[in-house]
């Protein structure tokens, strides 16, 4: 049993033109829908582009940190330290305040 489909059979033939987006009867054929051609153009086109951004560094980290330290306050500082901590810390900032 031979598949229609087949490259050899004429319908084959014609669906791989129509696939490939020729025709062989029409010399300024335009395809209305995409082609095995213009499906691996915009994945060739859609790879590079992914590659571009790959090789990207999207992190500002000058703004992560100036946006950090504009966030701590004095007092959000030393409601973070437990207070098992707060002595000590206290005593280690007056050793470096007094050296």
């Amino acid at each position: 049993m031979t598949s229609c489909l087949v490259p050899a059979s004429p319908v084959g033939q014609i669906y791989t033109r129509m696939a490939m987006g020729e025709d062989a009867t029409v010399p300024n054929f335009v395809s209305a829908h995409p082609t095995l051609r213009s499906l691996g153009a915009q994945i060739t086109a859609l790879q590079t582009a992914l590659a571009a951004l790959s090789n990207r560094d999207f992190t500002d980290e000058p703004a992560i940190v100036q946006g950090v330290l504009a966030s701590l306050t004095p007092e959000k500082i030393a409601a973070a330290i437990p207070p098992t901590m707060a002595k000590q810390v206290a005593d280690e900032l007056a050793r470096r305040l007094v050296a």
